[in-house]
């Protein structure tokens, strides 16, 4: 057993606060740092405003619900601190980008749009998560920003199925 000595700290909102505990070796990875499961929770802004489609490289992938613009998050299951793509270690970020390249694709290839706005913003929502827009210069926002434009047409659910049964046939989905 491994004893880990961490000094106390206030939490941040609706955390545990850090204590003392017994660990194993096997709680540890070959570096020496825990190795625990991280809990991940969607955050409740990006989960009303739009569907679950499925899940690729360790990312949960939403349709956002505007008919209007072709329009996917990829939301990495990563730990709250993690806002932005360069505090990825190097081996995530690849897998991340790869995940952005290859839903890039579908969007390109499934809605037949000219192209594509991506984007790691998270000025509103600072869970870590990426747009992935397709664009046509006949959009109603064209060439504006997607964000700036107010008008909204909601997927009927036959939309929103074929969509996610494209997306989980074209990138094996699980």
């Amino acid at each position: 057993m491994v004893v880990v000595a961490v000094e106390p700290r206030l939490p941040k909102e609706g955390r545990t606060p850090i204590r003392p505990c017994l660990l194993q070796k096997s709680d540890m990875d070959h570096s020496g740092c825990l190795d625990l499961p991280m809990a991940f929770a969607l955050h409740p802004r990006l989960a009303a405003g739009g569907f679950e489609i499925g899940e690729i490289a360790g990312c949960v992938l939403l349709l956002k619900n505007n008919v209007l613009f072709p329009w996917l998050l990829l939301v990495p299951k990563v730990d709250e601190e993690i806002e932005d793509l360069h505090q990825l270690d190097p081996g995530h970020f690849i897998e991340v980008m790869l995940a952005v390249r290859q839903v890039s694709e579908f969007v390109s290839s499934h809605f037949q749009v000219e192209k594509l706005n991506i984007g790691c913003i998270g000025n509103q929502v600072r869970q870590m998560h990426i747009h992935i827009v397709g664009r046509c210069t006949d959009d109603p926002a064209w060439p504006g920003t997607v964000w700036a434009f107010d008008g909204k047409e909601a997927y009927t659910e036959e939309e929103v199925a074929s969509i996610r049964s494209a997306a989980r046939n074209f990138l094996s989905l699980s």
